[in-house]
Order: structure tokens, then sequence, then C-alpha cells
């Protein structure tokens, strides 16, 4: 009889582990872009919606400046002209599904992440007019569907790489 108790309640235990929800493939998007919000100063709070814990903003394509697929996955952030600080995350190398990172006209600083090249679906880069020094990293030479990167109007930047105009803009020697 004790035998037939513990099959039984392994089934069910096996049932409920089966019946519990899975990760939302939009929580591991939510970290990236909770990670680069809390890299910025926002002095205009555009960012106050970028916050997963108010009820009916846990999902990032209701944000302000964030664009969805028809997959819910991040295929835009837009944040244009906000006087927006701080520096850019490694973790934007994550957004698989991006396909446009628009940040001009702010005065964001640091370097840019390499890992900007792992966004094999980016079809557009702007970061001019920021404060950005550094390596512009080849990395993001060989994205494959990348038709417009412009890196002009920042700091001390260089490039990793030989550009082609029109697709790379920027005035910068190589490094």
């Amino acid at each position: 009889m004790a035998m037939g108790r513990t099959s039984i309640m392994l089934l069910i235990l096996t049932l409920c582990a089966c019946l519990l929800p899975t990760a939302h493939p939009l929580v591991s998007e939510v970290k990236v872009l909770a990670v680069f919000k809390n890299s910025l100063q926002d002095p205009n709070n555009v960012l106050q919606s970028w916050d997963p814990t108010v009820p009916g903003l846990d999902n990032p394509c209701g944000w302000v400046g964030v664009q969805c697929n028809t997959q819910y996955k991040v295929q835009t952030v837009n944040l244009i002209y906000n006087k927006l600080s701080g520096q850019l995350v490694p973790e934007l190398g994550l957004l698989s599904d991006l396909e446009y990172l628009l940040l001009y006209g702010n005065m964001i600083t640091g370097t840019i992440p390499a890992e900007l090249g792992n966004l094999k679906n980016l079809y557009q880069i702007n970061l001019r007019q920021n404060k950005l020094s550094g390596k512009i990293p080849s990395s993001i030479a060989n994205l494959p569907m990348l038709h417009s990167a412009d890196f002009s109007n920042n700091g001390a930047l260089c490039w990793e790489f030989q550009p082609a105009p029109p697709k790379f803009l920027g005035d910068y020697p190589l490094c």
C-alpha cells in the first residue's frame, strides 16, 4: 500500500511540475532594459514607464521608446533627444531581435560595447551627438542586416575597422 501512495504522490508532483509556468521570453529583455535604465541618468523621467514592478508595465512593449515585433520581442529602442546621460551596457547585445538602436542627441558617455556586434538583426544604429569615446568595435562591421551606423559628433572615437560610407558615418581615425 505504501508503494501505491508513493507512486500516486510522484505522479501528482510530476503533473504539478509540468503545469508550472515557464519564464516568459520577455523576462530576459526586461532585465536587459532594466540594466540599461540603471546605467542612465534621466533628468526628464522619460524612462519612468520602464518599471516592471508596476502593474501593467511588466511588458516592455508598452514602455516609452520601446517597440516590439509580433512575437513581443524588443525590436526598437528609440530614445532620441532625451538628455539621457550615463553609459551603454554590454547587456544590450542580448536583445536578439533588436533592429533599431536610436540614442542620438543625448549625453551618453563611455565606450561602445563590442557585444552590440551580437545583434544579428540590427538594421540601424544611431549614436550620433553623444559623448562617446574609445573604439568603435569591429564586431559592428560584420552585422549582416546593418544598413546604417551613425557615430558622428561624439567625443574621441576611433574605428577598429575601415569604415565604408555611406553605411558608417563618423569622421574618426583608425585605432
